[in-house]
């Protein structure tokens, strides 16, 4: 069993011992955004919700519960909140998608040589990072900061909840901010900065670290099932893609979008524009993600079609011709991480004419987004790679439209695979719980549990050429807008909030 804790929802996979789905199940719950720039969630909410859903997922088994042989938790990097010794959460979750900490950000840089903490950690100086939301916690919520018993993300919440122990995986420790990468343990230089100690955070354990004496039942599931830590959703979803060889990427969009593959050791970037998180003991995840990937298109629909389907749309997008009438996007609906992490940018449509129609600019919508993950893709070949030629695998819900995917062949100018299983965390999670019990040799051996690729589509050697040319494009306006994004974000800081 997979249970991957994501974004907006999450879901619960069963799989066979040669990867087979059994049955799967998902829940839903909501991003709160109180303020611009906050983006919480519930802990309580999202554990209940967890819960409905592996109940569901074994109600519709089509066997009994007694053959499940693990469960492995895949769940959202980057979120952070307070408990108290209880364990019961003293504020909302702070996710990833979480603003709120950028004013201190500076205060970092002053305290800690940046270019030696993203060696150490593998995490760029970021508001995203729980490093900074830290300072954010210490200075706005004192009171709370002083009472918190420890700060923790989703998945040690739910852990906590289920096995009554306190205990963080190696993988989204990785994704802290916080957590020495070659060393394997929390570091104090940032938590010092921070005003933590390694006594506000949980136990650091593999992430095939597997927990037996717990309340199993109570999910339904037979006794002394073994509970996997798991990983981070991003590193699980390039193992459930079968991206295990240094040639091949994963390129994922669904609320946000990242591009992945995996090393044999630590790797970082000289211009840290690209993150490196844990997936197991010998194995690790280089990578950078954006922020607006569906949610871009998400924004876009309720802005200009409310209501109207999102295949509608993409259909209505993909009748305009490659680089929607000389109409470019930046999707910086929400600032961006990777490459150029600046969480001050802001959207943009550029180039806009008389001549533009909504389909357009819906098209538009989709490119930027991709323009965006090919900036990530690209800054990572500059990193090397392996032999072999370039393999990329997609997932994540944007390949539920054939039309986006082509784009993406087309804009990055290689072959996309949609390989064969689909829910990849939620796969990549049962892959790990397999190797944990031993009924996986080693992650390199997924490729036996892997099923046919549903399609491969090929890239048009014309319209990648007028991506390029685009492209170019889209990085000098970029780079020309970096003083005008921090002007309007000062500006729009000190209007008054709509909401």
């Amino acid at each position: 069993m997979g249970a991957d804790i994501g974004t907006t929802g999450c879901r619960v996979c069963v799989y066979g011992a040669r990867g087979d789905l059994a049955v799967s199940a998902n829940t839903d719950y909501p991003l709160l955004t109180p303020r611009a720039g906050w983006v919480e969630q519930s802990p309580e909410e999202i554990y209940a919700a967890l819960g409905l859903t592996v109940r569901e997922a074994i109600a519709n088994l089509p066997h009994s519960p007694d053959r499940i042989r693990s469960i492995t938790f895949s769940s959202v990097l980057h979120g952070i909140f307070p408990v108290s010794r209880d364990g019961d959460p003293t504020h909302p979750m702070l996710t990833w998608a979480d603003s709120r900490a950028e004013p201190y950000i500076d205060r970092l840089r002053s305290r800690l040589d940046a270019a030696s903490l993203y060696a150490r950690t593998g995490c760029p100086l970021h508001p995203m990072y729980p490093l900074a939301k830290l300072l954010w916690f210490r200075h706005d919520r004192p009171e709370i900061f002083a009472r918190a018993h420890r700060f923790i993300s989703i998945k040690e919440f739910v852990v906590q909840r289920l096995t009554g122990r306190a205990a963080v995986d190696r993988s989204v420790a990785s994704g802290t901010g916080f957590f020495d990468l070659r060393q394997g343990r929390w570091d104090l230089e940032a938590l010092d900065a921070a005003g933590v100690g390694v006594d506000h955070l949980s136990p650091v354990y593999s992430t095939t670290y597997a927990i037996r004496d717990w309340a199993a039942e109570e999910l339904g599931l037979p006794k002394d099932t073994p509970l996997v830590l798991g990983a981070g959703d991003g590193p699980l979803s390039t193992l459930g893609a079968g991206a295990v060889g240094s040639h091949q990427y994963t390129a994922t969009i669904g609320t946000s979008g990242a591009v992945r593959r995996c090393v044999p050791a630590p790797l970082t970037d000289a211009t840290a524009r690209n993150w490196c998180y844990n997936l197991t003991d010998d194995v690790w995840v280089i990578g950078g993600a954006i922020n607006n990937g569906g949610l871009a298109l998400r924004w876009f629909r309720d802005t200009f079609a409310p209501g109207e389907p999102y295949d509608a749309l993409v259909r209505e997008a993909a009748a305009i011709d490659a680089g929607s009438g000389g109409l470019i996007f930046l999707p910086f609906l929400t600032g961006d991480r990777a490459p150029y992490w600046n969480s001050r940018s802001r959207g943009v449509f550029f180039g806009l004419t008389l001549n533009h129609t909504r389909a357009h600019l819906a098209r538009a919508t989709l490119e930027g987004v991709l323009y965006a993950m090919y900036s990530v893709f690209a800054a990572l070949k500059r990193l090397g790679a392996g032999a072999g030629a370039v393999e990329i695998l997609a997932s994540g819900s944007f390949t539920r439209s054939s039309a986006w995917v082509q784009m993406m062949a087309d804009v990055f100018g290689h072959p996309i695979v949609l390989p064969g299983a689909g829910d990849a965390s939620a796969f990549g999670a049962a892959a790990l719980g397999m190797l944990a019990t031993g009924d996986l040799e080693s992650i390199e051996a997924i490729g036996r549990l892997m099923t046919a690729p549903l399609a491969v589509l090929q890239p048009d050697r014309a319209r990648h050429a007028t991506y390029q040319e685009l492209f170019g494009l889209y990085e000098r306006l970029y780079r020309n807008l970096v003083d005008p994004f921090e002007t309007i974000a000062g500006i729009q800081e000190r209007l008054p909030s709509e909401d």
